[in-house]
Order: structure tokens, then C-alpha cells, then sequence
């Protein structure tokens, strides 16, 4: 196996190359396993029975972080130290608009570096300006980190010593089942256990990783970062109802089981219109050497039956 504990070297300026961790993990797995990796000891991580290797109590603290993000009703990020953001992930954590973003970075209220074309802010920095008065009212429109963001707070190392234990026991495709000295339980089902080994990996070298729970509701916003479309094209697939969505004090608000069906049929109608294409194409090749056929027929004085 890889051994990722030697690539932790310094936090991911790119951080906007940021994974999405799908997960189905239910409330009751979450919270149990939160409990037994919040014990402050050791945990034992065991597949079909046999030993694999222990999280250290600040590891087994960062898996209780992934419970805590795998609960929640939305998507959210963990970041690492000192990760950098764009502009594009600001607008999504904050609420601000675009231009507001654009000034503060211009006038230096919020201090950014220009890497490789783009401007990349530090989170903290992030925070921190987001907790000073702005604007005409004196506040803040979305204060960062309060509505789905967790920092983790934690050193990319622990990430990298619990995937270490964890990765090898999702290689067997088995339930994983997680055991502290007082006898706590939890157990995940073999692609929970793989999504919770893939959020531990990219943390331990330093990249943002977006958890969405499967049952998340999502802002437009997010629902357009999640599927990879443009706010105003979303836009238009709410007001025609193509994407079912729900009404709420603020706008709409859209499930992730209702945005994944409405992306399946998408790319279900592209195949079968590359197929009628084909099909299509294929005609017109037939009827192009037919009518070759002909011409060179009538050319020589002979029909063709």
C-alpha cells in the first residue's frame, strides 16, 4: 500500500481541486460511531473478524469529525490547515456575491494571494473578515463557518495515520467495525467504510473535502456545484420543473435524492440522442452509397434493379 504518512508536507495551494464524498451513512451509524471515536482512547478497527490496527485517540478524533459532517442536512467541508480557497468556493460558503468578493480582494479587506491566475484566499483570513463589519447595514451577510463549513483544526498527520489503519480493511469489501476500550461498537457498511477512507486520504495531503450525506437538502448554489452547472442555467431547470424542489423562507431548496435522479435522466437522454445520431448517421451513409451506386449505373448505360 502507498504510504501516504510521507506526502504530508504543506497545505494544497489548489485547494479548489476539492473532492466530493458521497455518503449513506445513517443517523444512528453516525452517532454511534462519533461516540466510540470521541472517547479519547484508542480505537480498534477490525473486518470479518480479524485485527487490522488501532486510530490513535487524535486519528479516531478526526473520524468523529466525518461523523459529525456525514449528519448534517447539507453538504459541508472540512479544512485543513492552512487551506487555500477561490473565489467560486467563497461565493458558496459565504453567500456573497461575485463583484463584493472581487472588491475586498482589489482594496486588500481581504487578504488573497495571485497563484497561476488565480486569487486564493487562506480560510482564516476568510473568517476573519467575515467577522468584521462590511457593507451599508455594518454586518456581515453569512458569518463563514456557521452554516456548513467545519475546519477541523487538526494536523493532516492524524488524517494520514487513520487512513493507514483504514484503507487496508476496505480492500476486502466487508462490513468495518470500529470498537474503544469501554466496549462501544459501531460498524459501516463496506461503501460507507470506503467513503470515510477516501475523506481521511485527501485530508492527510491536504485538500478541502466536501461530505455530501445523501440525504442533504441543498441551496441552488450548492446543487449547481454539485452536478457542475451555472447558477442561471439551474435556474432555469427549477422554474420549468424539470428538478423537483421545495420552497423555503429564502428560495428553493433542492434533495440530493431529487438532484441525482434529474443528472441520471440527463445523462440518460445524451446517450440516447448520441444514439439516435449514430443511427441517424449511419442512414445517410447507406443512402449516400446507395445514390453512388446509381450515378455510376447511369453513367455506364445500365440500371440498377
Amino acid at each position: 500500500m502507498e504510504d501516504i504518512t510521507n506526502r504530508i508536507a504543506r497545505p494544497d495551494r489548489f485547494a479548489s481541486e476539492t473532492a466530493v464524498v458521497h455518503v449513506g451513512l445513517p443517523d444512528a451509524a453516525a452517532r454511534d460511531l462519533e461516540t466510540v471515536c470521541r472517547h479519547g482512547a484508542p480505537v480498534t478497527v477490525t473486518s470479518r473478524g480479524t485485527a487490522s490496527g488501532e486510530f490513535e485517540r487524535d486519528a479516531a478524533a478526526v473520524v468523529a469529525d466525518f461523523c459529525v459532517l456525514a449528519r448534517k442536512g447539507t453538504m459541508s467541508t472540512a479544512i485543513p490547515s492552512g487551506a487555500f480557497i477561490d473565489r467560486g468556493q467563497i461565493a458558496i460558503m459565504t453567500g456573497l456575491a461575485q463583484p463584493p468578493i472581487y472588491e475586498a480582494l482589489m482594496s486588500c479587506e481581504l487578504p488573497c494571494e495571485y497563484i497561476d491566475g488565480q486569487f486564493l484566499v487562506r480560510y482564516d483570513d476568510l473568517v476573519a473578515f467575515m467577522e468584521t463589519p462590511h457593507g451599508t447595514n455594518g454586518h456581515p451577510p453569512r458569518k463563514a463557518g456557521v452554516v456548513y463549513v467545519l475546519a477541523t483544526g487538526k494536523n493532516n498527520l492524524d488524517a494520514a495515520k487513520a487512513a493507514a489503519v483504514l484503507v487496508p480493511v476496505c480492500g476486502n469489501g466487508a462490513a468495518v467495525e470500529f470498537r474503544n476500550i469501554c466496549g462501544a461498537v459501531a460498524r459501516l457498511e463496506p461503501e460507507t467504510a470506503a467513503a470515510l477512507a477516501g475523506f481521511l486520504r485527501r485530508l492527510a495531503m491536504a485538500r478541502m473535502v466536501t461530505v455530501l450525506p445523501k440525504h442533504a437538502r441543498l441551496t441552488p448554489d450548492q446543487a449547481g456545484a454539485v452536478v457542475g452547472a451555472m447558477p442561471h442555467y439551474l435556474d432555469q431547470i427549477l422554474a420549468s420543473g424539470e428538478l423537483r424542489s421545495i420552497e423555503a423562507d429564502d428560495g428553493h431548496i433542492v434533495r440530493y435524492s431529487d438532484l441525482m435522479a434529474y443528472d441520471e435522466a440527463y445523462y440518460r437522454r445524451a446517450r440516447e440522442g448520441m444514439k439516435e445520431l449514430q443511427r441517424l448517421g449511419e442512414e445517410m451513409r447507406i443512402e449516400m452509397e446507395e445514390g453512388g451506386h446509381h450515378a455510376a449505373a447511369a453513367r455506364r448505360g445500365t440500371s440498377l434493379p
